[in-house]
């Protein structure tokens, strides 16, 4: 059962990552709950704020990802971790680096709709 639910996670997280890369913003809209919030360079962003201030003026280049860990899962709440290395370009600056990256889910129904998410710079001697 975990593993299955890890696995559906990862497959979730490459949908987030491919909607970004193909600049579909109604896919991203798709994968996030209501409530979502995104905790990233930027801020504290809602997802309304995603999608209007952030979306229209960042580009990701490159999104892979490394090291799942499934931390928990409870009544209908799931945390998923796991490193990404990331370049992308905002208003014409380029940002790289290597992220630590949290997902919290939500399940609503059948499906798992992305709740928090929260990248933060990787500290190798962290782990």
């Amino acid at each position: 059962m975990k593993r299955e639910l890890r696995d559906n996670l990862i497959g979730l997280e490459r949908q987030r990552a491919r909607a970004w890369l193909d600049r579909d913003e109604a896919a991203l809209r798709a994968l996030t709950d209501d409530d979502f919030i995104e905790i990233n360079y930027f801020g504290r962003l809602t997802r309304a704020q995603i999608l209007s201030e952030l979306f229209p003026h960042l580009t990701l280049k490159k999104f892979d990802m490394t090291g799942f860990e499934l931390l928990a899962s409870v009544s209908g709440l799931a945390i998923l971790s796991y490193r990404a290395d990331e370049e992308i370009n905002y208003k014409g600056k380029d940002i790289e680096g290597v992220f630590h990256v949290t997902a919290v889910y939500r399940q609503r129904g059948d499906k798992w709709l992305l709740l928090v998410w929260q990248i933060t710079p990787y500290m190798p001697e962290s782990g």
